[in-house]
């Protein structure tokens, strides 16, 4: 096990990227063409003061004309998830459901403590986690030849798994993540310096003007997490797994009368009448909201939908599943300190383990408890709370909240609600239907996966073969939770 394979590139980027973007910052207050401006830059040195003069001043918008592609190679997973909630950006990542990584290896964190250690202890240490990573990658290996899917052989694997990305973003956003990794929430990880680092000074080689101006363009704090733990109290760690039983998905808000919402919404975009007028339209003909969502749905900008938001609680989150929902950047999602997740002690056994019998649900019950007792022991040994989230499991669990619009939650449940897609994630997703569905039947009743939504399959050779069930199934559910719901109206 070894970190030295460890590589991140800025393999690409904008040519002339300073140029561009000083371009971009001239172009509001000089005469003339895009193209008189552009080629009116002849001296990179003159480029570079003028986009050092515009980002002291604050208008680092034009950053974003810059861009960048970077290769991050045997990262560990804790990386990529810290990685993919910078959201105005692009990745592509190996994926664990199709991928088999029993040969993908681990990042081996140096362990920092909080006082004076023997150099004996350092290595007894060393050697555990070693142990520890051993053991996760055999069982890996023993579910995986077994029969069991990789997608959840990995549940076992710990978050010091390496991974490979391909990543793209602009400028702007590439200080964000650099800041972030050197002087925000993510400055007392290692791994997280040492790549934040690689990145500034490639950057730095590629466009200095723009390194060199980190600070001022990241201001601020991130401590936000220390300041809630001294109002909230320090989380007490417990080795022994929750009884407490929480339903998978929990609405917390939905915006009132989301099929008004997006009848009025269509009614002021179409006809530019007053508000009142909309609402007299609606009260006229009963028949008019359920006409005009019709009209939405078949179209393919559905943009009337973005001013309806849902907020809900998804309990009960493996680790290995956060990126899963992270990937869709359109939302606003509430993620639990990484230092945090260690107090959780509730941990997910998937199906096709359990179906396998006691013996292997006992031998994943067995690592994770291994998982929880080597952290306990570790951190009683007063070793930094940041090096010991790679000890972590990809099957622990974390409850997340998050916010989006009924248009990015069509979307997603085109994906997440089709028999395609990873089993819990499903299981989430179409609890979240049935629910808003209860509520908002004439809205919801409309979501599905692609099959059911739009007629056809999108997958492929890798089709279900049971589009014509999971239609016939969908549509019976949204009509019977709506004739219900009139009968109960109607009584």
């Amino acid at each position: 096990m070894s970190n030295e394979n460890m590589k991140v590139k800025i393999f690409n980027a904008t040519p002339e990227l300073e140029r561009v973007c000083s371009a971009a910052a001239r172009m509001s207050t000089t005469e003339g063409t895009c193209t008189d401006v552009y080629e009116g830059i002849q001296d990179i040195e003159d480029a570079r003061k003028t986009l050092s003069r515009i980002i002291r001043l604050g208008h680092v918008s034009v950053l974003e004309h810059g861009y960048f592609n970077i290769m991050f190679e045997n990262v560990s997973l804790f990386f990529e998830q810290f990685l993919i909630e910078h959201r105005i950006s692009a990745y592509t990542i190996k994926s664990g459901r199709y991928v088999d990584f029993r040969k993908a290896g681990c990042y081996e964190p140096e362990f920092r403590y909080n006082s004076e250690v023997s150099e004996k202890v350092k290595q007894e240490v060393k050697q555990e986690y070693i142990e520890f990573v051993s053991n996760s990658f055999e069982v890996y290996k023993k579910f995986a030849d077994a029969g069991v899917k990789v997608e959840d052989a990995r549940f076992i694997l710990p978050y010091s798994l390496k991974t490979n990305i391909y990543c793209s973003m602009n400028a702007r956003e590439l200080l964000h993540l650099i800041s972030a990794m050197l002087d925000g929430r993510g400055k007392e990880y290692l791994e997280l310096v040492e790549i934040g680092t690689m990145l500034k000074d490639q950057l730095n080689d590629i466009a200095p003007s723009i390194a060199e101006n980190l600070e001022k363009i990241e201001q601020g704090n991130e401590i936000k997490e220390d300041k809630l733990n001294e109002l909230f109290g320090q989380p007490v760690f417990k080795l022994e797994e929750s009884t407490e039983i929480k339903p998978l998905i929990e609405i917390l808000d939905i915006t009132s009368n989301p099929e008004e919402t997006i009848a009025i919404s269509a009614i002021i975009k179409n006809k530019q009448c007053s508000s009142q007028e909309a609402k007299q339209m609606l009260n006229n003909d009963p028949t008019l909201s359920g006409k005009i969502l019709d009209i939405v749905f078949e179209d393919k900008r559905k943009r009337e939908l973005e001013q309806v938001n849902i907020t809900f609680r998804m309990n009960d989150m493996p680790l290995i599943l956060l990126k899963h929902q992270v990937r869709h950047r359109l939302q606003n999602i509430n993620v639990p300190s990484f230092t945090e997740i260690a107090h959780t002690t509730r941990f997910s056994y998937p199906p096709s383990i359990v179906e396998k019998g006691e013996e292997y649900v006992k031998m994943l019950k067995d690592a994770y408890d291994v998982s929880n007792k080597l952290y306990k022991k570790f951190e009683d040994l007063g070793i930094y709370k940041e090096d010991l989230v790679y000890l972590y499991t990809h099957g622990k669990n974390i409850d997340v909240v998050t916010t989006m619009n009924a248009r990015i939650l069509y979307h997603i449940c085109n994906l997440r609600t089709c028999n395609r897609a990873q089993w819990k994630m499903r299981d989430y997703y179409r609890e979240l239907l049935n629910k808003l569905m209860e509520k908002h039947p004439s809205i919801f009743k409309r979501f599905g996966p692609n099959c059911y939504t739009k007629g056809s399959c999108p997958e492929g050779k890798l089709t279900c073969g049971k589009m014509q069930f999971v239609k016939e199934d969908f549509a019976w559910t949204a009509l019977s939770i709506e004739n219900r719901i009139n009968k109960e109206i109607n009584v």
